[in-house]
């Protein structure tokens, strides 16, 4: 992000007093932060009301975090979904995040009700859809007979191998290694030996253990014996398929 200077810090707290939704969301993280103005998360909260009575998307998506981390209020899990619900109806950069997060919290882990795994798995895969990550392993590994991550799920290697495909290019390096072992295998798709040694080269470049961790990996050690088991299965296969020595 580049640094504002005083003039743009200036410049965007008077369009914020003339009521610009956008300036007032921006301003609004800057005091959650404490970015070029004093930390201030009661200020940050009455500006991102402002914007969201406007209707700004992102507004919503940023008052879900501030009930639901209790950012200078009381945590509200209550006030939070309201607001989930609001932010994934408006067209926003946030709103497959908030899809994600309300499909994962309210939903597949029984916030404010009772667990709801078919609603969880219908928002999850529209966040998926809008390209937000963590959904598309979720889904994928829900499906997968090799994760078997949620048993409420029937299993379905092909809905599953169509979402691995979605995470593995945003570089999830589990996905990458699945859709590899895909094109091995040739069970889902045709074989091509030669797709899975360029998506093994490409796995090995990567390391995203923070984001195995946020998907519910308790330490990066875990994530690291996923990779890793991964990594050496397709090693044997590769090798089997003369490709690599």
């Amino acid at each position: 992000m580049k640094k504002k200077t005083k003039k743009q810090i200036e410049s965007l707290k008077n369009k914020a007093s003339l009521g610009d939704p956008s300036s007032l969301h921006e301003l609004a993280f800057y005091h959650q932060a404490g970015m070029y103005v004093e930390q201030d998360y009661n200020k940050a909260l009455q500006l991102w009301k402002k914007a969201a009575n406007k209707g700004f998307g992102p507004a919503y998506h940023n008052l879900v975090s501030v009930y639901y981390n209790g950012l200078g209020v009381k945590p509200n899990n209550k006030k939070a979904y309201e607001y989930l619900l609001l932010s994934i109806k408006k067209k926003h950069h946030l709103r497959a995040e908030s899809l994600g997060f309300l499909a994962q919290k309210f939903y597949m882990d029984g916030l404010l009700r009772k667990r709801n795994l078919k609603t969880g798995l219908k928002y999850h895969k529209q966040a998926a859809k809008e390209n937000y990550l963590p959904s598309q392993f979720n889904v994928a590994a829900m499906y997968d007979k090799e994760f078997d991550l949620e048993p409420g799920v029937k299993k379905n290697n092909k809905i599953a191998f169509y979402y691995h495909k979605m995470a593995a290019k945003n570089n999830f390096v589990p996905s990458i290694f699945r859709v590899a072992m895909e094109y091995l295998h040739g069970d889902i798709v045709k074989k091509n030996p030669k797709e899975a040694l360029k998506l093994f080269k490409k796995g090995l470049k990567i390391r995203n253990l923070n984001m195995l961790r946020s998907l519910g990996y308790k330490n990066a050690e875990v994530g690291s014996n996923i990779i890793n088991t991964w990594k050496s299965t397709i090693r044997k296969e590769l090798k089997k398929s003369g490709l690599i020595n």
